[in-house]
Parts: C-alpha cells; structure tokens; sequence
C-alpha cells in the first residue's frame, strides 16, 4: 500500500471516527432531552371519559396531539383554532380506529386569540352547546415578525397570553355562576416554556411595555419569552385569587418541541435551529405526556399554581430564576394590566 493511500485510509477512519462520535451524541441527547419517563404509568385515562375539554391551536402540533390523545381517551373535545380549514374532513381509508374515535368526540370551532371579539363569539357558542367545561388548556402559540394585533395590541402578546386570560375568565365566570357545577371544579392547564427569562420583561417599569413593543428592539424571542412568563405570573396569580373558589390551574412546559414555532426564524440561524429541532426535539406526541399527565391526575390539590415539566416541579423556575421576576408582585402588576386593557376595550363579560 502506498504512503498516499495509507493517509487517505486514515483520514478515512479519522472521519469515520468523528461522525460516529457526533451521531451518537446526538442520539444520547436526543434520549436524554425527550424521556419523560413512564409519567402516565398507573394513571386512569378513563377518568376523562365524558370531560368537556376546550383546547386551543387543536389543528396542528402540540395542540393536535392532544386532541387526539384527548378524545381517544372519551373526552369530548373542542378544538377553537382559526386554521380548521387544515383539518381532514370526511371519512379516509386508512385512518385509525383511534383517529376515528377522536375525529366522532371532537368539535373544531372557530378561535382567533387576536381578536376578543373572535374570543367571545367562541365562548357562547361552547356554553350555548354544552353548558359548561371540565378543563380548558390554553396550548395555542405564535412566534413571528413584529406586527400589532386586530385590537391594536401586539400580535404575539395577544395570542400567546392575553386572548387566554380573557378567555379563561370567560370561563371561570360560567363556572362560578353556574349553581349546577358547585360541587364541580374547573381545571386550567396554561402551556408555558423554560424560555421566559430571555425576554426584556424583567424591571416593573416594563410591564406596560407588553401591550405594544418597541419594533425596532423587537425579535421573535424577545416577544415569545415575554408572552410565556406572562402565562407562568398568570397561573400562579389564578391559583392565588380563585383556587378556594374551585378553579385548578397548572402551568406545564412540554419541552423543547417540533412545531411550526421555528419556521420564522430567518438565515441561517433559522436553519440550524430547524436541524437542532428535526433531530434533537420532541415530537408533538412525546410533548402531550406532561399535559396529559395534569389532566388524568386525580388530586390536584399539589399540582395546583405550580409550573410542572414531565410531572415535576421545572427547577429553572423555581431554583434558577431570581425571586424578582418570579414575584408575586410582579404577578399582581400584569393582571392588573390585562384587566384595564380588557376594560379599555370595553370588554363586559369578565365580572368577577
């Protein structure tokens, strides 16, 4: 063999070397990212057999999979989203029995987070039809270019967070007024993420900054974050105003997830991040454990005002997070702020 071709066989091996390396780190980080652990395991799933359950963003991703887990379980599921058109309808050949289980007990109803009056048309269709709900999980999400919402708020602040404190205090109105449902409780299961603290939510001073931010010091993260520790303050400040009034409310970040989310991100940073995320995150599938998790769970009681990851307290939020930007005074500040939004939008229906 000559000099030439034993270098070029080592380089070879070299390389073979390196890229085994990588892919079995990949695949170790992959495992390591993705297991939840056997979280349902002696868990009933037939305790949501006949549940009323509101889903929102139901028509793809993290959202679909749980209407479909959801309904395959015997909820009746209701599904607001404004993408229904992407939805199969009619029977198909090769859909499972599963899928035409969930496809009979779910109801797909018209919801734009945009827009309140979208929000309220929703709502009293859903009581109209059923009188009440069980559970509601504010799962719908958005992440894009700075633009301003159809009620002159900004778009991902709107959609992400505020259109469901609007909407879950639509709710929680019926629940408590309604005389049927004393004895009953109400579960709201609100999707957060381990991004919050990358947001420029932090000083008091910013919290009216939310409602229309700055474009020019505006990106996609920025605006994201921002909208998922407003869902984090709002979970735990529901707990603390309503839970001795019946209403449950969790907080549950699924993990890093392979969605549509990504698609936004421009260059080449957009496209390494869509490579990370088609090899290294959850499917949509693997992500619905934590929140199915919440759901089947019989008491409550502990999980109630937490932030829960794979059915355990998030450490990022209560060990690594600064005890300001998880204050309860902070909390009290932007509920206050969405009820004068609300009112200034002349939006009655939150009475309580």
């Amino acid at each position: 063999m000559s000099p030439d071709s034993q270098v070029s066989m080592n380089v070879v091996l070299v390389v073979g070397v390196i890229f085994s390396a990588l892919l079995g780190v990949v695949l170790y980080m992959r495992r390591k990212m993705n297991e939840s652990g056997n979280i349902l395991s002696g868990s009933n799933i037939e305790n949501l057999q006949g549940k009323i359950i509101v889903v929102t963003g139901g028509s793809n991703g993290i959202g679909k999979a749980l209407v479909s887990e959801l309904a395959g379980a015997g909820a009746k599921v209701v599904n607001g989203s404004r993408r229904l058109s992407e939805l199969r309808t009619g029977p198909h050949p090769n859909v499972s029995t599963q899928n035409e289980k969930s496809e009979r007990l779910s109801d797909n109803i018209h919801l734009d987070l945009s827009s309140f009056k979208s929000i309220e048309t929703f709502f009293k269709e859903i009581i109209q039809k059923y009188g009440y709900i069980d559970i509601l999980i504010n799962n719908a999400a958005c992440m894009g270019p700075k633009r301003t919402s159809d009620d002159n708020i900004d778009y991902c602040f709107q959609v992400n967070y505020l259109g469901h404190f609007f909407l879950s205090k639509l709710f929680i109105n019926n629940h408590l007024k309604n005389e049927n449902r004393t004895n009953q409780r109400l579960t709201i299961i609100n999707l957060a993420s381990n991004v919050f603290d990358m947001g420029s939510f932090i000083s008091d001073n910013d919290i009216t900054s939310l409602t229309n931010q700055n474009a020019a010091n505006y990106t996609l993260l920025n605006g994201y974050a921002n909208s998922k520790l407003c869902m984090i303050l709002f979970s735990t400040e529901l707990d603390r105003r309503y839970r001795h009034r019946g209403i449950q409310t969790i907080a549950v970040h699924p993990g890093y997830v392979k969605t549509g989310l990504q698609k936004h991100y421009p260059g080449l940073v957009g496209v390494i991040l869509r490579c990370v995320a088609s090899k290294l995150f959850r499917t949509p599938e693997e992500a619905v454990k934590g929140i199915l998790f919440c759901c089947v769970r019989e008491d409550k009681a502990a999980l109630c005002g937490k932030v829960l990851f794979d059915g355990r307290l998030m450490e990022k939020w209560y060990i690594e997070t600064n005890k300001e930007l998880r204050s309860q005074k902070k909390a009290i500040m932007l509920w206050e702020l969405s009820e004068k939004i609300l009112e200034s939008s002349k939006i009655a229906s939150t009475d309580i």
